[in-house]
């Protein structure tokens, strides 16, 4: 939530804060946060002003926590947090015996499909996940798939995990004016014409790769006249997707990715200028880029696997299969067959799913499975 390029999980993370602070301004209860010593001096840049107290997390006890949880040994930090109810929204919990904790879950991954996951991530989550199950009082996950895997693998009663999913700020996440938004993009050093989006890291459950490859074998008329552009971070792919985007750009095809870390604010600004949103990852335990896509009133192809069609809806365009280059070569047709008037009649569609996703009621589901609180009483 602190990172200055937040990750999918940091925007989660920042969502869901937001969301407390809204509901702590009813006074039915209070929240602190926990924050590591070196990054103290970027709270403020949060803006919660309900928010009733920041500790430190000091080097020590962070260090402390890593060892308990490598080595499985059996201490507890204790004697050196403050007692209340822990939230814990990244997999992991600090090993504690006597605090309340919720632990959220966001994807089963390492476990469904480990040759997608970066090794040190695998072995990470293999050891640190089962302690955090067994010790967590309350177990969140981002989605009704996620909550199925975690049944599935740790035994886990599915009446006893709560489903909070993400959402979307639909002040920043907006169709915004045609010429600001290429202002904007320009900034980025994008200035292409007509374009698809891809939005995700350069790592292999995305499956930027597939996706690249059935661009590229696109008619030569839409490669004259149609780009592909792909906004994320670098991730552990290895050098494959650079490798195919080199290759693309070599036949003439037009793959283009924006000089730097776009920023969230800027994000609708890319969204908006898009035909569509190719989101076709080989899994994920929700899928953001769907909503964002949709809050923009853009169109969406993606790939029928895991929980995405929780996140696109009944609205997108489907693969079956994400390994099939051919076929979402046809999703990327039918995606750019989608005219401006077709675009306008499915908004109202689009804002329908939306409204399913509300940032303040993830936080109210959150906030009850931490304290028992009921949802109608703390909205």
């Amino acid at each position: 939530m602190l990172s200055e390029h937040t990750s999918g999980i940091g925007r989660y993370a920042s969502g869901i804060v937001q969301g407390i602070d809204m509901l702590a301004a009813a006074g039915r209860f209070s929240y602190s946060l926990l924050v590591p010593h070196k990054q103290m001096e970027r709270v403020s840049a949060l803006q919660l002003p309900h928010c009733s107290g920041i500790a430190p997390l000091r080097s020590l006890a962070k260090s402390l926590a890593h060892q308990i949880l490598k080595r499985g040994l059996n201490f507890s930090l204790d004697a050196l947090l403050p007692k209340g109810h822990y939230y814990f929204p990244a997999f992991t919990v600090l090993p504690m015996r006597s605090r309340t904790t919720a632990v959220v879950v966001h994807d089963l991954a390492h476990l469904d499909v480990p040759h997608y996951v970066e090794t040190g991530n695998v072995e990470l989550l293999r050891y640190a996940l089962p302690r955090s199950i067994r010790q967590a009082q309350s177990i969140i996950a981002v989605s009704k798939y996620t909550k199925q895997r975690i049944a599935h693998h740790f035994q886990v009663d599915p009446s006893a995990i709560h489903v909070a999913p993400p959402a979307v700020d639909r002040s920043v996440y907006r169709r915004i004016d045609p010429t600001v938004a290429r202002e904007t993009r320009e900034r980025y050093g994008v200035s292409c014409g007509d374009y698809l989006l891809a939005v995700g890291t350069l790592e292999p459950r995305k499956n930027l790769v597939n996706l690249i490859d059935a661009f590229a074998s696109l008619p030569a008329a839409i490669h004259r006249t149609h780009s592909l552009v792909l906004v994320g971070a670098n991730g552990w792919d290895k050098g494959a997707a650079h490798a195919r985007i080199a290759q693309a750009k070599a036949n003439g095809v037009d793959i283009v990715r924006p000089a730097g870390f776009v920023r969230d604010d800027d994000m609708a600004a890319f969204y908006s200028g898009a035909r569509g949103l190719a989101f076709v990852p080989h899994y994920e335990g929700f899928g953001i880029p769907p909503l964002e896509a949709y809050a923009c009133g853009t169109p969406v192809l993606a790939s029928r696997v895991a929980s995405v069609p929780e996140a696109a809806g009944d609205i997108a365009c489907y693969v079956d299969d994400p390994s099939d280059v051919a076929a979402i070569g046809r999703g990327l047709l039918e995606l750019l067959s989608i005219d401006e008037q077709r675009r306008k009649t499915m908004e109202p569609l689009m804002n329908l799913h939306l409204d399913r996703f509300e940032w303040l009621r993830s936080a109210a589901l959150t906030v009850s499975a931490m304290t028992g609180i009921p949802v109608s009483e703390l909205m």
